[in-house]
């Protein structure tokens, strides 16, 4: 498979949000031909390539398979691996905090499989169109930065004065949900 259609189905799966836990197996392979493909004819994605996908989708850090018995392991959208090589250069050498939507243009630039990034923005428009998102964060990046924030490789900040608040993808029981800043790990 192609690199950029690796990175392409990415985008698009990170767009599905909650999605991925209802679709069944045939739904991960139609929808993303559906929504990206059917226009032009052409079928770049079947069942033996999204298996393929699976595998190397963790192994390159975009998320963890679970085994679900008898069908298919899903992957959970977690890019926390992905993340952990670009968070440096993104924060820089200070220790000084950033603001959350400096370090969010610095991740799609670096990263456009991931939010705001060229590969998201087209499967985002492709598959959820009409749905406003706003500063809502995918559950994908929400998930490794929070993984990144308690492993205390980065720190989340919510300024309470700052009008630039982004929402994470809710996750009960965790206490960071909204962010203004980002500032490097202690």
């Amino acid at each position: 498979m192609p690199n950029y259609l690796l990175n392409e189905y990415v985008a698009w799966y990170a767009a599905q949000d909650t999605d991925v836990f209802r679709f069944e197996s045939d739904d991960f392979e139609t929808r993303f031909w559906d929504d990206l493909y059917k226009s032009q004819g052409q079928r770049p994605f079947n069942a033996t390539k999204l298996n393929g996908w699976r595998t190397w989708a963790a192994y390159l850090g975009w998320g963890w398979l679970l085994p679900r018995g008898n069908k298919s392991d899903l992957l959970i959208p977690d890019a926390f691996t992905r993340l952990r090589p670009v968070i440096q250069p993104i924060l820089g050498q200070n220790s000084s905090e950033l603001r959350f939507a400096d370090f969010a243009a610095g991740i799609a630039d670096r990263c456009p499989e991931l939010d705001g990034g060229t590969l998201f923005e087209r499967s985002w428009d492709a598959s959820r169109g009409g749905e406003s998102r706003g500063n809502r964060v995918s559950l994908m990046l929400s998930t490794a930065l929070r993984g990144l924030h308690d492993s205390r490789q980065i720190e989340l900040v919510r300024r309470a004065d700052m009008t630039d608040t982004w929402q994470l993808f809710r996750a009960e029981g965790h206490a960071v949900n909204e962010v203004t800043h980002v500032r490097p790990g202690r």
